[in-house]
């Protein structure tokens, strides 16, 4: 469901005096212990993420009770960004300007451009270089948050491995098999432990885009700009799968695909997703060994999710929190 949490990238806040001006002619749509969290904010969020969706529902009452799933969820993760920007001060995490210019530089180098020339380009998309490192900060923080909070509690076994191999493997003598390449664009920058999640630039959704509208191969582009684990070792391919094994938004984002053809962004949590569709399984499943390597890192980020989910329920039962929605 969508109401399901959706963590993303900690948002650009909203200056206090900005936001003391918008109550005035706002709803609140919850409290977060002395934090408010505004009508106009959820409502900015679904548009955000499902842009259009309510228009697309003609039936009234069913456009209503879409507009509150859409609205709960929304609220949902205004509250769990509120709540992880709480731990982020408490733990007294912070980020100093050199470290920003560093990130920073390491995108213009990965972009092959200069420092200048990422400003010219960011200011061509509405983005001025103050409010990009006020951003970047924000989520180099957050990832140094997960660092803290989220990484030590994710453990992924082998036997966890084995069964979810040997459940594909048994779905791959009945189902057909999808050949899919997979492109994750970090909206957050940083690292994971270990090295486990690796440091890529963050980019604009649009940059990607434009590159694979241009022609540029989908394994190229996900080496420059996906984090998913080992794709710049191994490339973007994914295990041949059932389309049925993915969940949503991306089981509909893979099934109307043709062959060679890339499908739209699916905003999920802290990324943008995207899949190429390269053909058909129809040789013998692969052994084991071959796929333990992938198997565990997607496994690892499921559990990441997971735990920060739980992270932030715990949080939300020791905080003042008032749905006034």
């Amino acid at each position: 469901m969508r109401r399901a949490l959706l963590l993303s990238a900690l948002m650009l806040a909203i200056p206090a005096s900005a936001q003391a001006e918008r109550t005035l002619m706002d709803r609140i749509a919850a409290v977060v212990d002395d934090e408010l969290i505004l009508i106009s904010e959820v409502d900015e969020r679904i548009e955000a993420i499902f842009p259009g969706e309510l228009s697309q529902v003609s039936d009234p009452v069913a456009r209503e009770a879409e507009r509150i799933e859409l609205r709960n969820g929304a609220l949902d993760q205004l509250i769990a960004e509120k709540l992880i920007r709480q731990a982020v001060v408490e733990d007294q995490i912070l980020i100093t300007a050199e470290e920003v210019t560093q990130q920073i530089q390491q995108i213009a180098k990965e972009n092959s451009m200069s420092v200048d020339e990422l400003k010219g380009a960011l200011l061509g998309q509405g983005t001025s270089m103050p409010e990009f490192r006020r951003d970047m900060k924000e989520q180099m923080e957050y990832q140094r948050f997960l660092g803290m909070e989220i990484y030590g509690r994710v453990s992924v076994g082998e036997d966890q491995i084995r069964s979810v191999y040997e459940q594909r493997k048994a779905s791959a003598s009945t189902a057909k098999l999808m050949r899919l390449q997979q492109l994750r664009v970090p909206v957050t920058a940083g690292s994971g432990p270990d090295q486990e999640m690796p440091e890529v630039p963050e980019v604009p959704i649009d940059v990607v885009l434009a590159a694979l509208a241009g022609g540029q191969d989908f394994d190229e582009v996900a080496r420059i700009y996906s984090n998913l684990p080992g794709v710049t070792e191994s490339g973007s391919a994914m295990l041949p799968l059932d389309p049925s094994q993915l969940r949503e938004p991306f089981r509909s984002a893979i099934a109307d695909l043709e062959l060679d053809q890339v499908s739209e962004p699916s905003k999920v949590g802290d990324s943008f997703w995207l899949f190429k569709l390269v053909g058909y399984e129809s040789e013998p499943f692969p052994q084991f060994d071959e796929v333990k390597a992938a198997l565990a890192n997607e496994l690892r980020q499921a559990e990441v999710e997971r735990q920060l989910e739980r992270w932030v329920e715990r949080r939300r039962l020791r905080t003042h929190l008032e749905i006034k929605l």
